[in-house]
């Protein structure tokens, strides 16, 4: 299945990923949804990457793991409801869940090999992540080595977010409507793109990809007694 997921990508995407992505592996049990690592070259840089997928994880349709994902950033409140959508029926399949999990890996994989930042686990903050254009848009430099979102201080309701918290997140669902209301007025993609440089490209890359390229949705939508509140 994965196999077949990658080899349906855009020839464009695909043509990227032969140059850069060394192997995809399958691993069970482990947290998350998905890893990617860089791989350097004989000269010591950043230029492949390999990806290992949570088989625990990619049991779900594409509308299935994406709300499940997005919910795990809050934790439940009387009342309301978070639904995400990636795809519509008949689409709403594992395959597709796969395929937009894939997309954003490969966002990772191609951000450190085509140079757009540097690699994510490197001590200090490296040059191509401190220089690149694309992360300026929404990142600078903080002062302690590492990188800040521009738009914390205007919306300091979108501090980092805890994905993968579930109930022990440390906001209620009752709190992500004024969330996803500034997320609206920033230049990030998604939530998760909020949480670091990276992430912020490769949910960039995946959503594009997604949605212009492959023509399919991307909404959250949050619900309050099952009536739409916000729709981002």
């Amino acid at each position: 299945l994965q196999g077949r997921v990658l080899a349906e990508l855009p020839p464009p995407v695909k043509r990227l990923a032969e140059g850069h992505l060394v192997a995809v592996y399958l691993v069970a049990g482990d947290v998350g949804t998905a890893v990617t690592e860089g791989v350097q070259d004989e000269q010591g840089r950043w230029r492949y990457a390999y990806i290992a997928l949570n088989l625990s994880a990619l049991e779900r349709s594409a509308n299935a793991w994406a709300t499940w994902k997005e919910s795990s950033a809050f934790h439940a409140a009387p009342g309301y409801t978070l639904r995400a959508v990636l795809e519509s029926p008949p689409a709403d399949t594992q395959e597709g869940a796969i395929r937009f999990i894939l997309l954003h890996e490969l966002g990772h994989v191609l951000g450190l090999g085509l140079g757009a930042h540097g690699f994510w686990d490197d001590p200090g903050l490296p040059a191509a992540t401190r220089d690149s254009p694309f992360l300026r848009v929404s990142w600078q430099p903080d002062g302690h080595g590492g990188m800040a979102s521009r738009w914390a201080k205007r919306f300091p309701v979108l501090a980092r977010p805890a994905f993968y918290r579930f109930e022990k997140a440390p906001h209620s669902l009752a709190e992500a409507p004024p969330v996803y209301r500034a997320l609206a007025q920033t230049d990030f993609p998604s939530l998760y793109g909020t949480i670091n440089p990276f992430d912020d490209f490769a949910e960039t890359f995946a959503i594009y990809v997604h949605t212009r390229l492959l023509g399919g949705p991307y909404r959250v939508e949050l619900l309050r007694d099952g009536q739409p509140d916000v729709v981002y």
